[in-house]
């Protein structure tokens, strides 16, 4: 097999979500269980691990809990701190 070359000058391109994209991502997803799935993930950064481990009381008013295992870091508490992610997290 052969590979082509790597450009070495390649530089990832750094992008986050706006709360506007979100909004229309949230606006396009019409099942409510996929929803509340791109809810979560926008509210907390959750990778589909945390998402698939997620529980309903891992959600409290501060405080959202992600079981993510690929890591020490993953398994973490996320602050509640906006009024944006509560608005999502209402929607998990």
């Amino acid at each position: 097999m052969v590979f082509d070359r790597h450009d070495v000058g390649y530089e990832p391109k750094q992008h986050w979500i706006t709360h506007a994209d979100a909004d229309k991502l949230m606006a396009a997803v019409k099942r409510p269980h996929r929803r509340a799935i791109v809810a979560f993930v926008l509210a907390t950064g959750a990778e589909l691990a945390g998402v698939v481990r997620a529980r309903r009381e891992d959600i409290t008013g501060r405080m959202v809990h992600v079981r993510g295992t690929k890591n020490d870091h993953r398994d973490r508490w996320v602050p509640v701190v906006t009024p944006w992610q509560r608005k999502l997290l209402a929607v998990v």
